[in-house]
């Protein structure tokens, strides 16, 4: 057995099976210095202050249906919001609906589609049933 794995056209076989897979790893290696790691932070802000100026302006520059949050509730604006602030301004917006008892509120309260869905066959909670059969004298 040990000899199949010296024989001389089993070796070359493995090392050019092998060359590619040994040259792409080699590639994708990043040669980096020790220590050079404070660089990579430095690069790191650098992209997140270029994203923030990005996001700062992009009420002005993109159009009005790209935006995530139309027509606010309080200013009439139409804003972008980023993070937690998405999920917060949701919750205090169905609070809002829930406290004048709009028909969207009630919905959200109850845990029913607030858009218009059916819910005869979907959106059951609780016992739920399929089709029920009849019960039908059967003849045989």
């Amino acid at each position: 057995m040990l000899n199949f794995f010296m024989n001389p056209i089993f070796l070359a076989g493995a090392a050019a099976a092998a060359l590619p897979i040994l040259i792409h790893l080699l590639s994708r290696r990043r040669f980096t210095r020790p220590g050079s790691h404070s660089s990579a932070v430095a690069e790191l802000v650098r992209h997140e202050q270029e994203a923030e100026e990005a996001l700062d302006g992009i009420e002005e520059s993109a159009p009005k249906w790209m935006l995530n949050h139309r027509k606010d509730y309080e200013t009439g604006e139409d804003i972008h919001l980023i993070g937690s602030d998405i999920d917060m301004r949701l919750r205090d917006e169905i609070n809002i609906m829930k406290k004048i008892r709009s028909y969207k509120g009630i919905r959200h309260e109850r845990g029913l589609p607030a858009r218009g869905q059916r819910t005869r066959a979907n959106n059951r909670s609780g016992l739920t049933l399929g089709v029920s059969k009849r019960r039908e004298d059967r003849k045989k």
